[in-house]
C-alpha cells in the first residue's frame, strides 16, 4: 500500500470536536482529535459512527490519570488505544491513524 499524500490524508479523515470528561485522577481533560481512515467509504461510516467514537473516547480517558497522559508516551497510548478501539467497529476501511489536535488537562 502506497503512502498517502496530504491531500488524501485530509480528504479522509474526520474531525472529533473538543470534548470534555472526567479523568480517573478527579482532574478533567478537554481534547480533540483527527482519525485518518483509509477512503472515502471509511470516512462516510465513521461519520455516522460519531457518538460511538465519542463515547470511546470517554470511556478510555475516564481510566486514566493525569499522570497517564503525560510526556509522548501518554498521548501515544490514548491515540493507539482510541484508533484499536474505534478500527474494530469499521466495517468499511479501517482507521489508519488517530492524531490528537488540542489537549489541556485541568
Amino acid at each position: 500500500a502506497k503512502e498517502q499524500s496530504i491531500e488524501e490524508v485530509l480528504s479522509y479523515s474526520v474531525d472529533v470536536p473538543e470534548l470534555t470528561t472526567n479523568l480517573s485522577s478527579n482532574d478533567f481533560i478537554r481534547i480533540s482529535f483527527k482519525i485518518q481512515t483509509d477512503g472515502k467509504k471509511a470516512k462516510e461510516e465513521l461519520q455516522q459512527r460519531d457518538f460511538m467514537v465519542n463515547n470511546i473516547i470517554i470511556e478510555e480517558l475516564s481510566e486514566l490519570n493525569a499522570s497517564d497522559l503525560k510526556g509522548k508516551k501518554g498521548k501515544e497510548l490514548i491515540e493507539t488505544t482510541i484508533r484499536k478501539r474505534v478500527d474494530s467497529l469499521m466495517q468499511e476501511g479501517s482507521v489508519d491513524k488517530v492524531y490528537i489536535t488540542s489537549m489541556m488537562i485541568q
